[in-house]
């Protein structure tokens, strides 16, 4: 089968979806399907750029990169650390472009597009996202080629619970992603509350929607280093957004300082914020955070297996789940999970049951008892086939051979 993937979230881009992505058309092309990407060029100097990522490409794959557009080249012609900021120049635009600030790919985008309908057509056209101009993208191909089109989303786009929109962006933005769900002939999302968020936000989604979480590649994780006598490391993967509260975490640790100072080390890869690093330094604990920086691909996976707990962040709502998560419990490395809202329902949660986890509300009391049971949690297997890349590849298989074959008789 011809499939033709639109994501600008494609190695060698970093980050959770570009690793969804990524992973699925590995798979995809070694169950013998020939797959094409339409992506944007990455700039030589962003900061998640992660080779071990595009390693991952089968040379069996074509690759098309549309130019990533002019704001973005002058956000990437210079060095800039991992998690820096884009500078006081593009702040002002980037509040302007909608739905984010790829859209000045899309015409770039568009223009690949022309081209290969002169001598190519897809069986079926997959657009993935965030960022959501991938969908706009994915409608433009759907319109010239008129073949089957599945929309995968990460994230509920404009009713995310942690990047609402209001004003005339509420306004724009529904009546894109409308075009995108009418015109689509399938809709996935990562989460069943996701999907029920859906179907009550866009009836037309009801009766063409199906779950395909994230997931892990099991030939990603390195044999566990010869067991130390060093401090018991805490690791957390990834950024950490103002909607993934860390201050009861915080002061959990500067009320256990004693306890922990000399016993374990809190590392942080991908970034520590700006307010947590103040946080910490108030409460005279800034030397148990460890900034680890930006890891590429291998050497977070080796992070995960050595580490003595995996500390995860909770969402401040209950619908979402931090991609990273099939990551860590992939890695058979036991959970810190520290939930961020108050919704009994819980995705994460209902997720992680099954595996070596100590979880605690958003409650520095909670917080402590938790830290103290990771400490004394034993190993486990890690995540069986179930969440592998390639059973979510497989269930992509199984939506486009229903897609397909009906149009083809």
């Amino acid at each position: 089968m011809k499939i033709l993937m639109i994501a600008q979230a494609f190695a060698p881009v970093g980050g959770s979806h570009a690793v969804r992505v990524t992973n699925v058309v590995k798979a995809l092309s070694e169950m013998g399907h020939e797959v094409t990407v339409l992506s944007a060029t990455s700039g030589n100097h962003k900061p998640e750029t992660d080779l071990d990522l595009l390693r991952k490409v089968p040379a069996s794959v074509r690759v098309i990169r549309a130019f990533h557009g002019p704001m973005h080249e002058m956000m990437y012609r210079k060095p800039c650390r991992a998690g820096g900021g884009t500078g006081s120049s593009t702040k002002g635009l980037k509040g302007l472009l909608c739905p984010d600030t790829y859209i000045e790919w899309f015409p770039f985008a568009l223009c690949q597009l022309l081209r290969l309908a002169r001598r190519y057509r897809p069986d079926v056209i997959v657009s993935s996202a965030s960022p959501y101009t991938s969908h706009l993208v994915g409608l433009a191909a759907k319109r010239l080629f008129g073949v089957p089109w599945v929309v995968d989303s990460g994230d509920p786009w404009v009713y995310e619970p942690m990047h609402q929109r209001t004003g005339w962006r509420l306004l724009v933005e529904r009546r894109m992603e409308s075009a995108v769900l009418n015109n689509c002939d399938w809709f996935t999302v990562t989460t069943g509350p996701t999907l029920e968020l859906y179907a009550e936000t866009y009836p037309v989604t009801i009766g063409k929607t199906s779950v395909i979480s994230m997931g892990f590649a099991p030939e990603d994780y390195p044999e566990r280093d010869a067991a130390g006598t060093g401090a018991f490391r805490f690791v957390h993967t990834g950024r950490l957004t103002a909607h993934r509260d860390g201050s009861s975490f915080l002061a959990a640790v500067a009320q256990m300082q004693d306890e922990l100072r000399g016993r374990a080390e809190f590392h942080f890869y991908g970034g520590i914020p700006a307010p947590m690093l103040e946080q910490a330094r108030q409460e005279g604990i800034a030397d148990l955070l460890v900034d680890g920086g930006w890891l590429h691909n291998s050497e977070c996976m080796s992070a995960l297996r050595n580490a003595g707990a995996l500390l995860l962040f909770g969402n401040s709502n209950a619908i979402q789940v931090p991609g990273k998560l099939f990551n860590y419990l992939g890695s058979g490395t036991p959970l810190l999970y520290l939930k961020n809202h108050a919704h009994r329902e819980d995705a994460c949660a209902e997720i992680i049951g099954r595996y070596p986890c100590a979880a605690a509300a958003n409650d520095v009391g909670a917080v402590k008892d938790a830290i103290r049971t990771a400490m004394t949690l034993t190993r486990g297997e890690g995540c069986g086939g179930e969440h592998s890349w390639t059973s979510k590849a497989a269930a992509f298989q199984e939506i486009f051979a229903g897609l397909v074959q009906p149009r083809s008789r």
